[in-house]
């Protein structure tokens, strides 16, 4: 009908398919928001509150993560302070082998001189 009274297109010859698909996505355009709105609320997550026996159990799981991560905390706390332990052990041992190296070659150098 809007094609016949001159609403749509130009008046002057038939319609084109391309008009037409767009007179006809105008009459569906409202349909289809209102389905997609309605797909909306059916697609929503339903959210349920938990019970008390569900909340207990997280929070058992959680003191559970915190003692577990405390336990870690020190364990690698431990091994750091081995490890400067053992780092402080090899820069002793380290300077002990420069002296007694320092001591040979000053032997040597000694020895070296007298034979001269």
């Amino acid at each position: 009908m809007q094609f016949l009274d001159g609403t749509s297109g130009q008046g002057i010859h038939a319609p084109k398919p391309g008009e037409i698909a767009a007179v006809c996505r105008s009459f569906l355009a409202a349909a289809q928001e209102e389905r997609a709105k309605i797909n909306a609320v059916l697609d929503a997550e339903v959210y349920t509150l938990p019970t008390d026996e569900e909340r207990a159990e997280v929070a058992r799981r959680y003191d559970e993560f915190v003692a577990e991560t405390a336990r870690a905390a020190k364990m690698r706390d431990a091994r750091e302070v081995e490890g400067q332990a053992a780092a402080v052990e090899r820069a002793a041992e380290n300077k002990a082998l420069a002296e007694r190296l320092a001591a040979s070659e000053a032997a040597r150098k000694a020895k070296v001189g007298a034979e001269q």
